[in-house]
């Protein structure tokens, strides 16, 4: 090269050269584009793959619709996504069964981690069959797992199956990793 202005351009980055200096300006990135919301989905979030299960098929956008109470502690939209009869496997110790139910476990684990947030990361959908695997995050400012308060921040996975029927969930099966989360909130 001489040492005459060479001015290359790119996408996404400029060479400039000047006397013999190679001088680099790189222009940031555009950001990504964001996610368009769907109504009632939790604040945590969708991945882009669950947010396609949700925009094709009606019973994953039914099912996610369940994930929101568990960030606000108001359990009301089960009455309309979820069988007055619906049946939850296993219930936690002392929990009552169907909504009503549900409504009680949520509103305690809102109090245990008010900041609770929960991301949807992925949605099966299998005929009727809708299978959730998703991940909580929260600091546990309240009673969690026999546990007082601790104000630590901790993550950890669920997978729920979930049936539908009639247009509306009929039960779920879930697996929730609480030992992990047990031990992120005793063993610092």
């Amino acid at each position: 090269m001489n040492s005459e202005r060479t001015l290359r351009v790119t996408a996404v980055a400029a060479v400039v050269v000047i006397a013999g200096t190679i001088l680099v300006a790189c222009a940031p990135a555009a950001p990504p584009a964001p996610a368009p919301q769907v109504s009632g989905m939790p604040v945590g979030g969708l991945s882009q793959e669950a947010l396609q299960a949700v925009r094709q098929y009606p019973q994953a956008l039914l099912v996610a619709q369940f994930y929101r109470p568990f960030e606000t502690g108001d359990g009301a939209v089960y009455d309309h996504i979820m069988q007055p009869g619906w049946i939850d496997v296993p219930r936690a110790d002392g929990q009552q069964p169907g909504r009503d139910g549900l409504g009680m476990l949520i509103a305690a684990s809102h109090t245990a981690m008010p900041n609770l947030r929960l991301h949807i990361d992925e949605i099966v959908v299998a005929s009727d069959t809708v299978t959730v695997r998703s991940t909580l995050t929260g600091s546990q400012d309240g009673p969690f797992l026999g546990v007082a308060g601790t104000g630590r921040t901790i993550a950890f996975r669920t997978t729920d199956v979930h049936h539908v029927s009639g247009g509306l969930i009929a039960s779920t099966d879930h697996l929730e990793d609480l030992f992990g989360a047990y031990q992120q909130i005793t063993s610092r």
